[in-house]
């Protein structure tokens, strides 16, 4: 039988290997017990808002990555993992015109922040922090959910943490229709004008009054104003970009669903064992779970170096068989230097070049989400610039 020690160090290993990669109106069937708000004037639909939340903040306790509790892999992918579980629930409820999970440089209607204070598959615990583009905070507090036996049960391996999602969500819904639709229209606007004050702050500013952190709207443009006209073109395609940097958040999520929440389901057993004094065969399913998480993201992940990649099928392959004994002899082998030569890397989403047309010219967006947002509004400068010489 192994010793702890040695059972906790494999399951680090594990994590090691995967911090190579780069990576209307209604509630639904929204759940929680919060009591209703009086509700406001009903937000039509045309005046429906875009809500993006911003990649979270994976808060980390040393002590606990000292004992084991926590893997500072699993809570870096948990970063990028949880916004999209919040845009689904958000998406079940319904009320928004777009929903996405944006760089942090984005300026939508509503934006959303989020730090993971807890996740152990025992308990999620996460502090949500939401503003529209007045400044006025919609929410602002601590949402905790501890799980039960219940919650893993059934061969579908439940999603237990919707229910902490879907809170959220119907919180949110919540404070919208408390607002109403004047407010609705105001932070519209307001989006727009901080939007195009990007482009033209001389132009665009003095239809914005700022105070103590908040931005109240003065007047709008008239309609015949073609340079705000312009900018609201221009603010289409960046809607459009998002929306394209959206598959690939997305697309990360859907290949790490079903092994997270393998992991989940398998620390919630290890820690009932653990806290119980049971001995039980539960590290080995927790093993496995770790290995396919890792193994997944490292296949997945086109900027791997080939080797990384054959590491990755190796670990999908035995992490599912729950091959334990595998891993017995890592440090003596050419597989562990691998894993450390990986280690540098961030799990940072890389995306794919991004070619966009502009003046005739082909331009190459390259890195991180970050990175390319930047250099894609760069080039929407570049656009304004331009077409605002036209109407000259």
């Amino acid at each position: 039988m192994q010793k702890p020690e040695r059972r906790v160090a494999l399951i680090a290993l594990l994590l090691v290997l995967a911090s190579g990669c780069q990576l209307g109106g209604g509630y639904g069937a929204l759940l929680g017990d919060r009591p209703e708000e009086p509700a406001g004037e009903p937000v039509s639909e045309e005046w429906y808002l875009d809500a993006g939340i911003i990649q979270f903040e994976g808060k980390v306790d040393e002590e606990q990555v000292a004992e084991g509790e926590v893997f500072r892999q699993v809570r870096k992918a948990e970063t990028l993992y949880f916004p999209q579980q919040l845009r689904q629930a958000m998406l079940r409820g319904g009320g928004w015109r777009h929903v996405w999970v944006v760089p942090e440089g984005a300026a939508p209607d509503l934006r959303i922040e989020g730090a993971i204070l807890e996740s152990n598959g025992s308990e999620l615990e996460l502090e949500i922090r939401a503003y529209d583009a007045t400044g006025a905070k919609w929410v602002d507090r601590v949402y905790q959910h501890e799980f039960s036996e219940t919650d893993y049960a059934g061969e579908d391996r439940a999603r237990p943490m919707d229910t902490l999602f879907d809170r959220i969500a119907k919180d949110l819904l919540i404070e919208r229709d408390r607002k109403g639709v004047a407010a609705m229209k105001e932070i519209r606007a307001v989006a727009e004008l901080r939007f195009a004050g990007e482009f033209a702050p001389q132009a665009f500013e003095r239809h914005m009054k700022a105070h103590d952190g908040r931005v109240r709207l003065v007047s709008l443009p008239a309609k015949e104003d073609t340079l705000y006209q312009l900018v609201l073109q221009i603010k289409e395609r960046d809607d459009l970009f998002i929306e394209t940097l959206q598959e690939y958040s997305e697309g990360f999520a859907e290949t790490l669903d079903a092994p997270y929440r393998d992991w989940a389901r398998q620390s919630f057993y290890e820690r009932r064992a653990h806290d119980e004094n049971v001995s039980t065969s539960v590290a080995q399913g927790l093993l496995s779970a770790l290995a396919i998480i890792g193994g997944v993201v490292i296949a997945a992940d086109s900027g791997s170096t080939p080797e990384a990649r054959q590491l990755g099928q190796v670990l999908v392959g035995a992490g599912a068989y729950g091959a334990y004994d595998a891993y017995q002899d890592y440090e003596a082998t050419e597989i562990h230097e691998a894993a450390l030569k990986e280690l540098g890397q961030s799990l940072d989403l890389e995306v794919e070049p991004q070619v966009v047309q502009v003046e005739n010219q082909t331009r190459t967006l390259t890195g991180s989400v970050e990175d390319q947002y930047q250099q894609w509004h760069e080039i929407l400068n570049e656009i304004y610039l331009s077409e605002r010489g036209g109407l000259n």
